[in-house]
């Protein structure tokens, strides 16, 4: 059975459409920055990165990606 690049196999019977899934996820990104300034838009993506599963390893010495802090009022 010939597989669309799209698609992954994980386990038998479970398929991720990969390419559905970025397209999701850009639109959803979309519809949160549309209507925002460059200094928001900004700060948004700030704010995501400090929230992410990855903040621990951007903040430490020797990572070649700088997170400056985020207000976490916002």
């Amino acid at each position: 059975m010939k597989k669309d690049k799209s698609e992954s196999t994980i386990e038998e019977g479970f398929v991720i459409d990969a390419i559905e899934m970025k397209r999701q996820i850009q639109d959803k990104f979309y519809e949160e920055t549309k209507n925002l300034s460059a200094e928001e838009l900004i700060a948004f993506i700030r704010q995501k990165i400090a929230n992410s599963e990855f903040a621990d390893f951007l903040s430490q010495p020797g990572s070649s990606t700088k997170v400056a802090p985020v207000d976490k009022k916002a």
